[in-house]
Formats: structure tokens, sequence, C-alpha cells
């Protein structure tokens, strides 16, 4: 079981923090959330989900690990983006996830907001349904002036599956949504800064509009891009 060729967006994930995970359902998306968190488990991070899963830690029951307000948390929101509403419930998490130590992945047919997909993977096609344990991914980056792009392969994904419910809906994501930022207060009262600047998790239409906004620039941005000589659209 192994990536080939993901060395760029495995680096890209331990910056940026956060991934959106796309296809169609059934395609891949959740497994290999659960995959990229193996070698971050490995390292005494712990795993929370919303999804049955026998790596799964209690929430609730998480400490920090040191000192420094370190939680060391990989989180799965299996599909995410039917209760992540808007990018300000991100953002009040996402701002210290860096500091606390915590990545998320939100596997995904519905697409989350935003702020939410700044670093995305898709599934471009599951050999494993035509019986060669062969999944291909494109990965996309896109924030500011940062955009690159590229694919990786995922050879034998089978020894993941047996590791959670591929029948389990899943617990509601708002759940974990609040729990983040529970933390992310917990972190500022632990470096002795006010919580006021964490607003409520409650999505106003303002918020809403701004999102779709946002969306629509980003979309008439990349229609707007450069083509390759052989008609592909630079990154």
């Amino acid at each position: 079981m192994a990536l080939i060729g993901a060395g760029t967006f495995l680096a890209l994930l331990s910056g940026y923090r956060s991934c959106w995970i796309s296809g169609k359902w059934g395609g891949g998306k959740t497994s290999l959330g659960f995959y990229l968190a193996m070698p971050f488990l490995e390292k005494g991070y712990r795993l929370i989900t919303n999804s049955r899963c026998i790596w799964a830690d209690d929430m609730q029951q998480l400490e920090w690990v040191n000192e420094s307000g370190h939680l060391k948390a990989f989180v799965v929101i299996d599909e995410g983006g039917v209760d992540i509403e808007s990018s300000k419930q991100v953002k009040a998490y996402m701002a210290y996830a860096a500091k606390m130590d915590i990545i998320t992945m939100i596997p995904s047919g519905t697409e989350p907001p935003p702020e939410a997909k700044k670093l995305v993977v898709q599934v471009i096609f599951n050999f494993s349904k035509i019986g060669f344990p062969l999944i291909v991914y494109h990965w996309r980056l896109r924030w500011g002036e940062a955009k690159d792009n590229g694919i990786f392969l995922w050879l034998d994904p089978s020894p993941v599956y047996g590791v959670y419910s591929r029948q389990d809906p899943g617990e509601d994501a708002a759940e974990i949504m609040a729990w983040l930022v529970d933390k992310a207060q917990e972190y500022r009262a632990f470096h002795g800064r006010s919580t006021k600047r964490i607003s409520s998790l409650e999505a106003t239409q303002a918020d809403l509009f701004q999102d779709a906004a946002r969306t629509l620039r980003e979309a008439v941005e990349y229609v707007s891009l450069p083509k390759r000589r052989n008609g592909r659209r630079w990154p």
C-alpha cells in the first residue's frame, strides 16, 4: 500500500493543515482521508472523526500534550460539506491549526465553503472498480497568488478498508466543528488571551453571500487564466 508521486501534495498538507477530498460517493475519498492519517498517528497524533473507526479517539477526552498548547490531532470530517456552512466557521479554528498542531481532512461529495478548499484532492478514476487496486487523484492548491497542481496514485488501498465503516452515515459534523472552536478558545485562554475574537459558529446570510461571491470570483479568475499550448490552463 503506497502513494506514488505524492511528495509535493503531502508537503502542502503539512503546511496548509486542511484539505477537501472531492469526488463521487464511494470513489475512495474517506479511505484516503484515513490513510493520510496513518503516518501522523505513528508520530503520536490522535484521530478525531465523525465516522466509526477503530483508530478514533474520544475528542471529549483529548488533553493538551504539552505546556505549549499542542493538541496533536488529525481530524477526518466525513461528508463535512453537508454541515460546514460558511468560511467563518472554518476560520474560527483554522487560524490556530498550526499553533495547536491540528490537521483537518474533509472527504465530501458536497462542496464545503471556500476557506476549507484551498487545498483540494479529487478522485479521477478508481481502477478498483474494474479489478485493479489503483486510484488516481488530482490535487490543486489555490490561495492568493499560490497556485499549483499535480497527480498522484494510490496503489492497493484495500488494507485501510477494515478500519472504518463504509456504511456508517457519520455523526453530524457540527459537533466536531464546535469542539474545534472550543479548543481554539481554550488555546487563546491558555496563553492569556481573550476569547472574544472567536465569534459564533452560526452562519448569517451575509457570511453565505460572501462565500458565494468568493466562489464566483475564483471561478472567473480560473476561466481567465492563460492556456498552455496543448489547450490546458495553467494551475
